[in-house]
């Protein structure tokens, strides 16, 4: 696979963080995915665009995908505790398990529960972090049923990083 990455600190549109897009060039075989609606979601292929929000404030990382027309596919929310930016300025983040997926057509999917759990049980993750994750889940959710996230307008953002705004 080939790809371009970009990132930059973005402040606009109710959003402050930081925001990265990965362009996929080429990529030999595509990845397909199917929700329980069966439908083919195409989520990797040459011309696909993943852009991240991670915001300096908050528990979540929201990945939308962009077909090769630049059509929103999903977007896919991580939920977690918290995040950073490598020596090389890569944005990392611990994840918490649980992830939220919302298409277009208004479908929402809760995926992970059982990750969460197994982590607790485990020990890998503490009650703290537990109830932050479904905190921040159920925040999300909240706003995602009242149709305030994601922000449509954040989709805009990647003209910030492609240069093309």
């Amino acid at each position: 696979m080939e790809k371009t990455f970009r990132v930059r600190e973005v402040e606009a549109d109710g959003f402050h963080g930081r925001v990265s897009i990965l362009q996929m060039d080429r990529v030999d075989e595509p990845f397909v995915w199917k929700y329980d609606n069966g439908k083919p979601l195409t989520l990797m292929a040459t011309g696909v665009q993943w852009m991240d929000h991670v915001p300096f404030q908050g528990h979540y990382v929201l990945n939308t995908v962009f077909d090769e027309q630049g059509e929103i596919v999903q977007w896919y929310i991580d939920i977690m505790k918290q995040h950073g930016v490598t020596e090389d300025g890569v944005p990392w983040y611990d994840d918490l398990y649980l992830d939220l997926v919302v298409l277009p057509t208004g479908e929402v999917y809760l995926l992970d529960e059982d990750e969460l759990e197994d982590a607790l049980k485990g020990g890998h993750i503490s009650q703290a972090d537990y109830d932050l994750a479904w905190r921040e889940t159920r925040r999300l959710q909240e706003e995602i049923a009242a149709g305030r996230f994601p922000n449509p307008k954040w989709a805009e953002h990647r003209r910030f990083l492609l240069g093309t705004h």
